[in-house]
């Protein structure tokens, strides 16, 4: 009987020892698994935030790229109104210079006909 308890002891023991080495392996297993789980979300957040970078540069190359063209146009813009005023202002003393023409021919007329006027009435 002390033999086969012996017997069964030592299949015991050799069968905890196995079970041992399963669960280190499994153990070992699972912090490979883990690392490179680890490394993975590692490379993603990495290349996610490369590709974040770029987009943002991106955009701001566009933002860039559009405040040149409202900065043009801002400057065409105020050439124009400057051309308009400097027009206006022509246009202005075109039309005073005009009716300085116009109230002169009137008044020459006015002293011609004022002289034909006394040139009658000295005569008569």
């Amino acid at each position: 009987m002390e033999d086969a308890q012996a017997a069964h002891s030592a299949s015991l023991d050799s069968a905890t020892r196995r079970v041992q080495v399963e669960m280190e392996d499994v153990k070992r297993a699972a912090a490979d698994a883990e690392r490179r789980h680890k490394d993975e979300l590692d490379r993603l957040r990495d290349e996610a935030k490369r590709e974040a970078a770029q987009q943002v540069s991106e955009v701001q190359l566009e933002v860039s790229r559009l405040k040149g063209e409202l900065d043009a146009r801002d400057m065409r813009a105020a050439a124009e109104m400057s051309a308009a005023e400097a027009r206006g202002r022509k246009e202005a003393e075109e039309e005073r210079d005009r009716a300085v023409r116009e109230l002169k021919a009137r008044e020459s007329a006015l002293e011609e006909e004022r002289e034909v006027v006394q040139r009658h009435a000295v005569s008569a």
